[in-house]
């Protein structure tokens, strides 16, 4: 931890605490949060895993892609700012499981946000940030309140 750091921005070490990253610091329902995100998207993306041609127009090698080419990473940061974050070039999604509200359900719903960052990524060849390609692929997957689908 840089303390420098910390105290040029103002921040308290105490606020900040650091685990050691390890596979058994994700919840236990993660590994079904996984595999339930990964078939909402495949079945969503790619029309029911078929490998021929992909409902929403994107190509199940690109969503299969992304989900061998991304570790995720669990965090256990104590702040607020963040759910979690799509690094491209690092090709890592990280949880942060630290968040005060972070819960199954959460959890669901931030690893989908993380997921449609990496296809849109790859499947655009650049970064969406939050535009309209990236919310019309989110929307897909986890619609507005109070919006049905059609």
């Amino acid at each position: 931890m840089n303390t420098e750091l910390l105290k040029q921005l103002g921040i308290d070490p105490t606020q900040v605490e650091i685990k050691e990253k390890s596979r058994d610091d994700f919840p236990d329902y993660w590994d079904r949060v996984i595999d339930n995100a990964q078939s909402h998207i495949y079945k969503t993306f790619c029309g029911d895993f078929n490998m021929e041609e992909c409902h929403w127009k994107i190509p199940y090698e690109v969503v299969e892609s992304v989900f061998k080419e991304y570790e995720i990473e669990a965090s256990w940061r104590t702040v607020n700012r963040q759910l979690g974050n799509c690094n491209y070039s690092r090709k890592l999604i990280r949880m942060n499981f630290g968040h005060p509200s972070m819960n199954k359900d959460q959890a669901r719903k931030t690893l989908l946000h993380e997921y449609v960052h990496a296809i849109t990524y790859k499947h655009f060849s650049r970064n969406q940030k939050h535009n309209f390609n990236f919310k019309f692929y989110l929307n897909l997957l986890v619609p507005l309140k109070g919006v049905q689908g059609v």
